[in-house]
Parts: C-alpha cells; structure tokens; sequence
C-alpha cells in the first residue's frame, strides 16, 4: 500500500511556510479594516476564504473581537479598496433609500385602501338608513 500522507517533518515545514503567508496577509486586512471599517483596530486574528469573500475576523480596544466581509478582490495587488468601500457604501445607502421609499409607498396604498374601505362602510350605512326613511316617511 503507497502512503500518500505527510511526514509530520514534512507538516511542520508546510505550517512554517502558511505562518509568513498569514502574516502577509493579515498586515493586508489589518490595513483594510484599519482604513475604512474600524480605525481602533489593534490585531487580525483570523482570516476566513470563501470563493468570492473573505471574512475578516479581528480585534479592537478592550480585546473586543468583531468581523468584517470583504469581497476577495480587496486582496489583490493595487486593488483601490477606499474606493471600493465608498461605492459599497453609496450602493447600500441607495438600496436603503429605495427599501425606505417602497415602504412608505406600501403605507400609503394600505391607508388608501383603509380610507376607501371605511368609505364603503360608510355609503353602505347610509344607503341603510336612506331605505329604512324613505320606509318610514311612506
């Protein structure tokens, strides 16, 4: 049977490798998160991959821990991520002014149809007691 698995030799060396690789990486996050997201920030203390998105986990004054996600691209080598994040930002104020709007849109249509309904009522009671008069007045 051929052994496909690592020497722990072997391991050691590839984790010594992966420790100046997250060392490089997390002076790159500690600058993003440091820049636009939380400028108390004092360590990064774990990196999360995804396909499209890195999860940026790091801590802040009084060794509170917290994250950020970050589209991966934010990582790459003069990507403008400042820029990045202020039209993440304008498109997020964009979809909340338009949530903002649907919502009073939607409160306006129930108060219409509120409005008409008790108008109904209200042409319905008066139709009513016109019937039950003009009964009366015969």
């Amino acid at each position: 049977m051929k052994e496909n698995a690592m020497k722990n030799r072997e391991m050691l060396m590839e984790l010594k490798k992966a420790k100046s690789i997250f060392k490089k990486l997390s002076d790159i996050a500690y600058e993003i998160v440091k820049n636009v997201f939380d400028d108390y920030c004092t360590s990064i203390d774990d990196l999360i991959v995804g396909d499209k998105t890195v999860e940026i986990v790091y801590t802040y004054r009084y060794n509170y821990c917290d994250s950020v996600v970050v589209p991966i691209e934010w990582f790459d080598e003069g990507f403008d991520y400042k820029a990045a994040f202020k039209e993440m930002k304008r498109k997020e104020a964009e979809e909340e002014k338009k949530r903002i709007e649907a919502e009073r849109k939607r409160k306006a249509a129930a108060k219409k149809a509120a409005t008409a309904r008790k108008a109904k009522k209200e042409y319905e009671t008066y139709l009513k007691l016109k019937q039950k008069y003009e009964k009366d007045m015969k």
